[in-house]
């Protein structure tokens, strides 16, 4: 899988035929505090890991 980064999304395409099988938004920091809030283990990493 052909992977190209964005900022604000990543690009995904097949590396054989360059089709691009997806587009994938990053979630945003008030997505990442919604989700620790709820429990969302990884969101509440992702939290820890940015201060």
């Amino acid at each position: 899988m052909n992977i190209e980064p964005f900022a604000e999304l990543a690009q995904y395409a097949c590396p054989l035929c360059d089709v691009h099988l997806i587009l994938l938004s990053y979630p945003t920091e008030d997505d990442v505090r919604e989700a620790a809030a709820r429990g969302d283990e990884e969101a509440a990493r992702m939290l820890r890991d940015r201060e």
